[in-house]
């Protein structure tokens, strides 16, 4: 995974393309885009096969929010729930997270359960000394019954707790997401590029 940001380079373009255009040998190749200029660069440079999608970048707002009941239900994310998920699995903690030691020992989780079925779960996606990235699902059967909002009060408040700030990243056209964060207290601070390409 990259990030390009500041000004675009006026010399040594070609090598820096030629790098980029390297790394592009595994499974999974990334690159966070600052701005339109970068934007254009790296579509005349990298080329196909590579995907751009348009993502927002939120932060928690300081208002207070009152989660009153939320955490009925909401049990931490653990080892086994990583066999039963049907969202984030070994295979997702090893492709962000280089393992599931590495995810169980830096990162955490909650999910909500509702008659024996997973209806909810939020994971870190990423998580630093500072931020805590959500990365949320919820089964297709439970949507729209607020367990997802139960399920992220509780991942926001741990995060707090452990002085994280929680982000939220969703693709532009994600409408549910958006809605979602918002009803979290989340609020859009930016509008971002995100390229995606196979070797």
């Amino acid at each position: 995974m990259y990030y390009v940001a500041g000004n675009i380079p006026d010399s040594g373009r070609s090598q820096w393309l030629h790098y980029l255009n390297e790394q592009r040998n595994g499974a999974r190749f990334t690159v966070f885009s600052a701005s339109e200029k970068w934007d254009d660069f790296l579509i005349e440079g990298l080329g196909d096969p590579l995907q751009q999608m348009e993502r927002v970048s939120f932060f928690l707002g300081k208002e207070e929010r009152d989660c009153g009941a939320a955490f009925d239900g909401v049990e931490r994310f653990s080892e086994d729930d990583l066999q039963k998920s049907a969202n984030f699995t070994e295979k997702y903690a090893d492709e962000y997270w280089g393992g599931t030691g590495r995810f169980l020992k830096n990162g955490f989780g909650f999910k909500v359960l509702h008659e024996g079925v997973i209806a909810s779960e939020c994971v870190t996606i990423f998580c630093s000394e500072r931020f805590a990235e959500v990365d949320i699902a919820t089964h297709p059967d439970y949507r729209g019954r607020g367990f997802a909002v139960r399920c992220a009060s509780a991942f926001i408040a741990h995060a707090i707790e452990n002085r994280l700030k929680p982000r939220w990243d969703c693709d532009r056209q994600n409408d549910a997401s958006i809605r979602l964060a918002e009803k979290l207290g989340f609020r859009p601070v930016k509008t971002y590029s995100l390229f995606v390409g196979k070797p």
